[in-house]
């Protein structure tokens, strides 16, 4: 009854600080917020390893959220700072094709950790590897970005806004279920566990995530230095990509949160089969 949290928590926290560290890099510099990324992802990735409860394990995978939004964010950012437009296209390629890879290779060797080792190594492998990042962008990535002296100004309201916006209506359309529908049940899982869409909580979370979202574009409008600028929605090129990149992102993580839920608890075959038929 929980499972699907397990995803949505970090959804819900990455969602949110994206932008945020974007802005933040623009002020501090890359290096330094890529590194507080890191060090949050990894921080995140032992206490899910460690959880020893699934509320528990919910709320290290939001920690995690919130460092997988800088390491997001920085990717491209420092392509963009370190390499001219002609040639950024082949180095943003190069991320793809390694997020394409782990796609791949990551539920096989998922479950095959699991089956052997505990689901807990699943998150234990994440340190040794971010260690290795760790030391590499300490010892051999410029600073890059930031504007040292310079006053930061930073829009907190916009931000405040934009978490009053994004999180009601991520916990709306999680908790929400068909009018007629059961709850949800399980283990942990009380009887308020989901709401029908038209109940007083799910509208009351629908009309606040409007209200946020009202009062953030009203903020950024207004903002001297606004932590996303409105005005890129403008351009065509990038309210297509925005608009392909949310369609792909739907289909892609409904079958990477629904399938191995399907293969191990409907079909019965073992964690490393269903990520074999994920592959």
């Amino acid at each position: 009854a929980l499972y699907p949290w397990l995803t949505t928590s970090y959804l819900v926290a990455s969602t949110v600080m994206v932008p945020i560290y974007g802005k933040l890099s623009d002020t501090y510099g890359r290096k330094p917020v890529l590194l507080v990324a890191i060090g949050i992802f990894l921080a995140g990735s032992v206490l899910c390893g460690v959880s020893p409860t699934t509320g528990t394990l919910i709320a290290a995978r939001a920690v995690q959220g919130l460092g997988a939004a800088g390491l997001f964010t920085s990717a491209f950012a420092v392509i963009a700072d370190i390499f001219p437009p002609a040639v950024r296209g082949k180095y943003t390629g190069l991320v793809g094709a390694v997020f394409g890879l782990s796609s791949v290779v990551g539920p096989l060797a998922g479950g095959f950790i699991t089956d052997r080792f505990g689901w807990h190594w699943v998150f234990f492998v994440n340190v040794p590897i971010g260690a290795l990042a760790v030391w590499f962008v300490s010892a051999r990535m410029p600073r890059l970005g930031g504007h040292p002296g310079e006053k930061p100004r930073l829009d907190l309201l916009g931000a405040f806004w934009l978490v009053v916006a994004v999180v009601p209506l991520l916990l709306a359309l999680s908790l929400g279920r068909s009018e007629g529908a059961e709850p949800v049940a399980g283990p942990g899982a009380g009887p308020a566990s989901s709401h029908a869409w038209t109940s007083p909580r799910s509208l009351a979370l629908f009309g606040l995530a409007l209200a946020g979202t009202l009062l953030f574009l009203r903020t950024e409008r207004r903002a001297e230095d606004p932590v996303i600028d409105l005005g890129l929605f403008r351009k065509r090129v990038v309210s297509l990509s925005i608009a392909a990149t949310f369609v792909l992102g739907a289909g892609f993580l409904s079958a990477v949160v629904f399938l191995p839920l399907f293969m191990v608890n409907v079909a019965g075959v073992s964690a490393t089969r269903a990520g074999l038929t994920m592959t």
